[in-house]
């Protein structure tokens, strides 16, 4: 019974040990950084000062949170820039510090006794994930990572220029702002591959064209009064009087006989029977044309560098702006650029294979198509392009891109009233067939190339002997120069 006794009463006694060591002690605040769950985590007690303005500094990373245990209430809590730091009340004595973004900001936190406490927040970048990740990307590289404000810092050295490459693609997926260190060293840089692309562009154009027509001309009394066609095959054969001259009642000046027919096609025949003054032309053509185009537009760059290459040129066309506070416009004149392009970013992998983003294209000027502005023609551009991202080894070839256009087109022209005249209405009537079929075909070849010393490079083939003579100009302007004494 006494064991009992003595048992509860050293238990109150502790109790108010602790209790008045609750009240004695200065007020203490304990700072649990948020860690991973497989980490212990590390509590730090940070006593509070008794100069009112002394400020003390507490890190934390950006996306993390510190936990304040405060031994009073806080009554009010303050940070001056939202956008790096929030305070967020879990309970009336625990406050958590979220980081938003990079940078410093100030914490005050007043209690209910009245007492001020000042924090600087230093919120940085969180560093650690980025330098696990390029540990498991590059085991044997010495990459070393820092925070600045709101940028990360690489430094150290890398084996290749790929390895610099990568590393600073993956730190940018934590931040936008990476400055790059990182150094190669001089050895590396010399055997540092290019990459060469050669592109070929096929294009067959098949087209078959059948034309049959006729066109008329029509005399009276000898004079030309007109002629009748279907306007199809170029100008219309003209025909005129038998005898030069004037033409009574009209008051026209002479003017020559003669006749004119134009033919322009590879099969005519013409028919002409002076006794009913008729004259007629009788077309009949048929051609069939293969006409194959070939581009090869070859570049080299650098290994993860983009290139780009145009061999074609540049039209003017107008643009009418606004009147500029004037009744008149104001034209401005720019350039469209038109023919070969290649454009593409070649990466060279770790194992051999060769990445490509690439954009061919092909352009020309279509004045078919063109459009008439302030009196000026501007012809339409008709292109063929591709824009893909393939991965080929060391001198494959592929496919990129593949088109087939085929057309058919069938025009007929008559002559009103009399090609509805059986049998000779035939001759009153035109038709045209178009069939066209376009094949086009894009290749890529990329090859890896390194640049040749002094001593490799090839001599250049010279002209022994100069292809113009002087001698073989003598007597053939009329005459012979006189040969120096």
């Amino acid at each position: 019974m006494d064991s009992n006794r003595d048992w509860k009463t050293r238990a109150w006694r502790l109790l108010g040990v602790i209790f008045s060591a609750g009240l004695i002690l200065p007020l203490f605040i304990v700072v649990t950084g948020a860690v991973p769950a497989d980490s212990t985590p590390t509590l730090l007690k940070v006593e509070a000062s008794a100069a009112p303005n002394e400020i003390e500094t507490l890190s934390l990373t950006v996306g993390r949170s510190l936990l304040i245990d405060m031994a009073d209430p806080a009554e009010r809590v303050s940070v001056t820039n939202a956008e790096v730091a929030e305070a967020v009340p879990i309970s009336p004595q625990q406050l958590m510090i979220n980081g938003k973004g990079p940078g410093r900001t100030t914490l005050v936190i007043w209690d209910k006794t009245g007492r001020r406490m000042l924090y600087e927040l230093l919120v940085q970048i969180d560093t650690n994930a980025l330098t696990t990740r390029l540990k498991d990307a590059f085991p044997t590289e010495q990459i070393a990572v820092a925070a600045a404000k709101d940028s990360l810092v690489l430094s150290g050295m890398v084996s290749t220029e790929y390895v610099m490459t990568k590393a600073v693609e993956l730190a940018n997926l934590y931040v936008k702002n990476v400055a790059n260190l990182l150094r190669i060293p001089p050895s590396a840089v010399k055997d540092e591959p290019q990459i060469l692309l050669q592109v070929k562009f096929a294009e067959v154009d098949r087209t078959v064209s059948e034309e049959l027509g006729a066109n008329l001309t029509r005399m009276a009394d000898g004079h030309l009064v007109g002629t009748v066609g279907t306007g199809q095959f170029g100008s219309t054969p003209r025909i005129h009087d038998i005898e030069s001259k004037t033409i009574t009642g009209v008051g026209r000046q002479p003017y020559e006989t003669r006749t004119t027919f134009s033919f322009s096609d590879l099969v005519g025949l013409f028919i002409w029977k002076p006794d009913i003054n008729l004259a007629a032309t009788i077309h009949a053509l048929q051609t069939k044309g293969l006409l194959q185009i070939l581009a090869e537009p070859n570049l080299v760059t650098r290994n993860g560098k983009e290139a780009s290459f145009l061999a074609g040129g540049e039209f003017p066309f107008t643009v009418v702006q606004g009147t500029g506070g004037s009744t008149v416009p104001v034209i401005t004149v720019q350039f469209k650029e038109f023919g070969i392009k290649l454009n593409f970013t070649p990466t060279l992998q770790p194992n051999g294979v060769i990445r490509l983003k690439v954009k061919p294209e092909v352009s020309d000027l279509d004045f078919t198509n063109a459009v008439t502005l302030s009196n000026v023609r501007i012809p339409a551009i008709k292109t063929r392009r591709a824009e893909t991202e393939v991965d080929l080894r060391d001198g494959q070839s592929f496919a990129i891109a593949g088109l087939i256009d085929n057309r058919v087109l069938e025009d007929y022209r008559k002559v009103p009233i009399l090609a509805s005249i059986p049998v000779i209405g035939n001759f009153f009537k035109s038709r045209e067939l178009r069939k066209s079929n376009s094949e086009l075909v894009v290749l890529v070849t990329p090859k890896v190339v390194k640049p040749l010393d002094s001593s490799e490079v090839p001599p250049i083939p010279e002209i022994d002997k100069p292809f113009l003579r002087e001698k073989n100009f003598e007597g053939k302007f009329g005459h012979q120069e006189q040969k120096k004494q």
